[in-house]
């Protein structure tokens, strides 16, 4: 797993990523895990910029904006002491919220 993750990129399935989460310990302090459509190809992705975590103001400015324009969804550890979770779909953003109840909406954050 170690060399898997400690690449520029790394290409795999939200399901291999869950077995991953669950079978081993390990903290990310800098990532962007961005989330494809599964129709969605590794040729097409690799068109656009690759996303990164650190200085990334569309995280900070509002309307807030993913990243990768082709991805839905966007969990970005920052530092290893934040996450960000963005998405175009609110039910996943509420369902996140509701799992962490300790999580701020992203926006009302900003606007403190």
């Amino acid at each position: 797993t170690e060399e898997l993750l400690n690449k520029e990129y790394c290409w795999i399935s939200g399901e291999e990523l869950t077995e991953i989460v669950n079978q081993e310990d390990f903290q990310w302090i800098w990532a962007v895990l961005s989330g494809f459509d599964k129709n969605i190809e590794l040729s097409e992705v690799l068109k656009y910029d690759l996303p990164y975590a650190n200085e990334y103001e569309g995280f900070w400015n509002k309307p807030l904006t993913l990243q990768h324009p082709l991805s839905k969804i966007e969990i970005v550890p920052c530092d290893s002491s934040l996450t960000l979770f963005l998405s175009k779909d609110k039910k996943l953003v509420n369902s996140f919220m509701s799992s962490f109840p300790y999580s701020e909406n992203l926006e009302d954050y900003l606007e403190k």
